[in-house]
């Protein structure tokens, strides 16, 4: 099956709204602030891009997985997502994530096959992690980074993907996978 894509309504108030679609599965770009309880749905995903908030903290949702990088590239096989409410990144601000470039790709197969609806990507300020991380997730399902770094700035925010390390960040993404990974 060839990719579903279906791009949403451009937004930069940041409160969590979906920006794209690959098949099933609903990308959404926020802020910590912008998240509450009334929103978060059983089997949400959110990929925290932040250096120390937790989203998934006693005031919103309890049993977290929250671990750093190193748990991400070693166990991220070991771990059912059907499990996880929340993967803590721990990554500074301004920044590329300390993540091997792969890791987007695997955790968007494991998303999809365990029938995962929405992954809520979320930073401090809902621009340059934010925005890297869905342009990671667009490239890991089948878009060049170049077109990834297009549509996130223009149905996210055009603020997003702050500095020129996270638009090279795409392309090491891009080169990680030639192979783009295909739904069953």
């Amino acid at each position: 099956m060839t990719n579903q894509w279906d791009t949403h309504k451009k937004i930069c108030s940041h409160a969590p709204e979906a920006v794209f679609s690959y098949g099933e599965l609903t990308f959404y770009g926020t802020t910590f602030n912008n998240i509450d309880k009334s929103f978060l749905e059983d089997g949400d995903l959110i990929v925290n891009c932040g250096t120390y908030n937790s989203v998934c903290g006693d005031s919103y949702i309890s049993g977290a997985i929250k671990k750093s990088p190193t748990w991400l590239d070693s166990t991220l096989y070991k771990v059912d997502p059907a499990d996880a409410q929340e993967i803590w990144l721990e990554w500074s601000d301004f920044s590329t994530p300390r993540i091997s470039p792969k890791f987007w790709s695997d955790l968007l197969k494991l998303a999809v096959q365990n029938g995962r609806k929405r992954i809520i990507c979320t930073c401090t300020g809902g621009h340059g992690r934010t925005g890297t991380a869905l342009g990671a997730f667009m490239v890991a399902a089948g878009k060049s980074a170049a077109d990834a770094l297009k549509l996130v700035r223009e149905y996210y925010c055009n603020q997003a993907i702050e500095n020129n390390s996270q638009a090279l960040y795409l392309h090491e993404v891009e080169q990680a996978f030639p192979k783009k990974i295909k739904k069953n």
